[in-house]
């Protein structure tokens, strides 16, 4: 038996140490190494953050450009708009003159053309009126779209009476509807603009009006509403062609229209984001259910004065 076939304890206990210093070795290498790796990977960290951050950075500045751009574009198509429609305004205006001024004639006419010139004048007011409606719609818009607000110059206003006053030009403008009116409120004051507001109730009438091609009955209904607040609440119901349900959150929408009138029914899909804007403006709210083939139901709310 040789030597090596039976190592001294001191071999042994060298070799121990040995594979300790060498593991002890490995150890420190593998750390080192963890180390390097962890340190590149923050270098790259670092770098990607930079990166990041300066994309942020041009992104944020672009886009503050762009909205600068848009508010300027936006600002001078409202006053581009504002002129336009007052420029608008002034024929329309010599136009409803010009029929005051042939009713006055009617007295001097010979009775055969007399109920000729009439209907000839009610269809020329007619249309100023909706002409009328169409710009003030548009100027009521761009506010909207530009985030104005609108000067109310608001007064105590008797809403029954004013729905009375709409509904009756309303009627005169269609044979094949009867607009009926159902309040048990002797008056119901408001603070608001008689104009605007005779306009939201003109707008939402009308279009009652314009989407029951087969003619029928509109019911509008006013009352008054007890709670925490006071709220005068105006309901106008048809029975025309409806709005698909999934559609009736986009209606007060500008430029939006149901799909099922779309080819239908000529508009501009902007009377009922006009009359949103102006009802919010008086402190109120717009909402509609419909049921499509049967009908639409609008329900507008504003706070009552007493």
């Amino acid at each position: 038996m040789t030597h090596l076939e039976h190592p001294s304890p001191q071999l042994l206990e060298e070799l121990a140490r040995l594979r300790a210093r060498l593991a002890e070795q490995e150890a420190s290498e593998l750390k080192y190494r963890q180390t390097e790796q962890a340190l590149e990977e923050q270098r790259q960290l670092a770098t990607l953050w930079q990166e990041v951050s300066d994309e942020y950075h041009r992104l944020l500045v672009s886009e503050q450009r762009a909205h600068a751009q848009a508010e300027e574009a936006l600002q001078k198509q409202t006053m581009f708009l504002s002129s336009f429609i007052h420029d608008l305004k002034n024929p329309l205006t010599v136009v409803g003159g010009s029929a005051e001024v042939l009713c006055h004639c009617l007295l001097h006419v010979p009775a055969p053309y007399a109920a000729q010139l009439t209907q000839m004048i009610e269809l020329l007011e007619a249309a100023q009126t909706e002409m009328m409606t169409m710009i003030e719609d548009a100027l009521d818009l761009a506010h909207l779209q530009a985030d104005q607000s609108l000067p109310l110059a608001a007064q105590s206003i008797d809403l029954v009476d004013l729905t009375r006053h709409v509904v009756l030009e309303q009627q005169h403008m269609t044979t094949f509807h009867k607009i009926v009116v159902e309040t048990a409120a002797a008056q119901l004051i408001v603070n608001g603009n008689a104009t605007q507001l005779k306009r939201v109730l003109a707008n939402l009438i009308s279009n009652a009006v314009k989407y029951s091609p087969k003619g029928g009955e509109i019911l509008v209904k006013m009352r008054r509403e007890e709670g925490a607040h006071l709220r005068a609440i105006i309901e106008i119901q048809d029975q025309g062609v409806g709005l698909p349900a999934t559609e009736l959150q986009a209606i007060f929408k500008p430029f939006y229209r149901a799909t099922n009138v779309v080819e239908q029914v000529e508009g501009t899909g902007i009377g009922l984001a006009s009359a949103l804007f102006l009802i919010e403006q008086h402190g109120g709210t717009i909402s509609a259910c419909s049921e499509e083939g049967k009908g639409t139901t609008f329900t507008a709310s504003l706070p009552l004065l007493k």
